[in-house]
């Protein structure tokens, strides 16, 4: 007599995963429906682009400036970029295949059978933050798999496992997570310094694997000395270089934190359980990472916040989720499915934001407030999101900005000035110069201190132009501008972004760039 093969394994493979099943399928219908990619993500896709078509990887094609954050992106980006030659459904299908893959490094991240760890993960789906920076273009996505992997890589160290890969993957993640956006060091940094003190590898082997971390980060730095001649991106001298008192800064980062928590209860929520429940029930190592989330939000606040509400929280929220899939045995289930629906019910609130898809208005919800935080996805959503995709219009996003660099396409202006240069610089071809006055992609204005005179955002600190500066960006002569410190500084960027990248001249202007010779004299500028 023969025996059937049981169906039992299968039958529990399928019960185990379906929970899973649902909760990224939720996931996806909810992205779909809330998909889009915001202006600044044009401002990477313009370097692109450039690139693809010859020009190098620059923002406008007569200088070599670095004006995106996240190199790693930038990459990843580039390299789909070159076969599709679309930047819109693009984007937004690398960032649903990201977010997915996130999705299954959970899964692992668990190793649960039971539904608790599965309906944790749907909290996500239920994030405004998590949700609307799943998409947008910008390099969150990345950020969250780069620190889901970084999980997987250290929380099940408790198991049965090799203390030298494990380090060797953490600092390596680490140190790409690094490359895709720099401040996020600080969530791994407490990981990494208890790995190492912890480790009984030796002092040459545990160099050689921070080394292996480290080296993209120093490859990304070495290449942007060289061809842009700063280590830096412009964006992080335009903002960085305020003259704004520091509790001023303090101030508005305590006030982006408020309209984190008012505007995504749901994960506000989320990370204070986590820091209650793994600061009561966390083991080292998990301690050491809710120290990393809790340095980043610290960090956040201390630089003034951002002006795209939660954009900040998505990967602190993501970490937190993780941790509390890890502790879930140590705390008693019913407080926990208390806790869950609880943060569902928040979700499902009609007026949630995370359902809205009318537009808003900049003045009305972001500068009558003071603080100058939007709702980034909600700003651009008519214009720019599948939900109001329209296969009758020719280009994608269809927003005003679009249609306006189109007109000025083929009106032979060589220098335009204007602020908000995404859409409009992608669309308006390589022809033009745009000078940015927010300073983002300009190296003359990053350089200038901004002071604030009246009402300012984070993010967008406007500067005066020089008498002359669009003379002299044209004609590419310093002599131009009138202001003679500025004329001088100018002409060391002109060296540095345009002359050929191992030119003496260019070396020794980069040199004066960097090392603050500069610094006094821009310091108490006035003109």
């Amino acid at each position: 007599m023969t025996l059937r093969p049981s169906n039992a394994p299968w039958r529990q493979s399928l019960a185990s995963r379906l929970p899973w099943i649902v909760a990224a399928t939720l996931y996806v219908v909810i992205l779909y429906r809330t998909a889009w990619v915001g202006d600044d993500a044009f401002i990477t896709l313009r370097s692109i682009d450039n690139f693809v078509h010859g020009y190098g990887l620059r923002w406008n094609v007569a200088e070599r400036v670095q004006v995106f954050t996240h190199p790693l992106w930038m990459l990843l980006w580039l390299a789909v970029y070159s076969v599709t030659r679309e930047p819109f459904y693009t984007v937004i299908a690398m960032s649903l295949v990201l977010s997915l893959t996130t999705f299954l490094v959970l899964q692992r991240v668990s190793q649960r059978t039971d539904y608790l760890a599965p309906l944790l993960a749907t909290v996500l789906a239920f994030s405004r933050c998590y949700v609307d920076y799943s998409t947008s273009g910008l390099e969150n996505p990345l950020s969250h798999l780069l620190a889901a992997l970084f999980c997987w890589s250290v929380l099940p160290a408790y198991r049965a496992n090799d203390p030298a890969r494990r380090l060797r993957n953490a600092a390596l993640i680490a140190g790409l997570a690094v490359v895709n956006r720099e401040d996020h060091l600080l969530i791994y940094l407490p990981v990494l310094i208890w790995l190492v003190a912890r480790s009984e590898l030796g002092r040459v082997k545990v160099a050689w694997r921070l080394a292996l971390g480290a080296l993209p980060t120093l490859l990304w730095t070495g290449f942007s000395l060289v061809y842009y001649g700063f280590p830096f991106p412009n964006t992080a001298y335009a903002k960085l270089n305020v003259d704004i008192p520091r509790l001023t800064l303090l101030r508005r980062g305590l006030l982006y934190v408020v309209d984190f928590g008012r505007n995504d209860p749901v994960s506000a929520l989320v990370i204070v359980v986590m820091f209650v429940v793994v600061g009561r029930f966390g083991r080292p190592l998990e301690r050491a990472l809710l120290s990393g989330v809790a340095l980043y939000v610290i960090y956040v606040a201390s630089i003034g916040g951002d002006f795209m509400s939660g954009r900040f929280f998505s990967t602190p929220l993501l970490v937190s989720v993780i941790l509390l899939m890890v502790r879930a045995p140590e705390v008693r289930l019913l407080p926990q499915v208390a806790i869950l629906l609880t943060t569902l019910g928040l979700s499902l609130v009609p007026k949630h934001r995370l359902w809205s898809t009318e537009e808003v208005s900049l003045g009305k919800h972001a500068l009558s407030q003071g603080i100058g935080v939007v709702d980034e996805r909600l700003y651009y959503f008519r214009h720019a999101s599948l939900l109001y995709d329209n296969p009758s219009e020719s280009v994608r996003p269809w927003h005003p900005r679009v249609f306006e660099g189109l007109r000025l396409k083929p009106s032979g202006k060589q220098v335009i000035v204007r602020g908000a240069v995404g859409y409009f610089g992608y669309f308006v071809g390589v022809d033009v110069h745009i000078i940015d006055f927010w300073a983002l992609c300009d190296p003359l204005l990053a350089r200038i201190p901004f002071r604030p005179t009246g009402k300012w955002r984070m993010g967008h600190f406007a500067r005066k132009l020089p008498l002359g500066y669009e003379a002299a960006v044209g004609a590419g002569n310093a002599k131009l501008i009138q202001e003679p410190t500025l004329s001088n500084v100018y002409a060391d960027i002109l060296l540095a972004t345009r002359a050929p990248l191992f030119d003496k001249g260019r070396w020794a202007a980069i040199l004066r760039l960097n090392n603050g010779h500069y610094t006094q004299a821009l310091t108490t500028l006035r003109y």
